[in-house]
């Protein structure tokens, strides 16, 4: 479902959509289009730019250990999370993220 045009004249994905082209990645991910084979990352080349990726693929890994010597999988416990709320902010180089946003994260209902 890739607009070719639209990749050539508007933006790189040739999807319309932020919340579309975040989960056409996330599906997208994990297996080669059209064959459904798994994806060798072996040779993959990731930049600095990357690091999100890098550091959930570790979350990922480092979770299927910890499950397979079992323990429970992240998140599973609900009362780990249930009060923390995503806030968008910029936060200054020299400040703790949890400080700056204080309540702002928090559930307010």
């Amino acid at each position: 479902m890739i607009d070719r045009q639209m990749q050539k004249t508007r933006n790189f994905t040739g999807i319309e959509g932020i919340n579309t082209q975040d989960f056409a990645l996330q599906e997208g991910m994990g297996r080669e289009p059209g064959s459904g084979a798994l994806v060798d990352r072996a040779h993959e080349n990731l930049g600095t730019s990357d690091r999100a990726i890098v550091v959930m693929r570790r979350l990922l890994l480092e979770a299927i250990d910890n499950v397979a010597a079992g323990a429970k999988a992240p998140g599973a416990d609900p009362q780990t999370h249930r009060g923390v709320r995503p806030h968008e902010g910029i936060v200054p180089a020299d400040q703790d993220w949890r400080q700056v946003f204080g309540s702002e994260i928090n559930a307010k209902w």
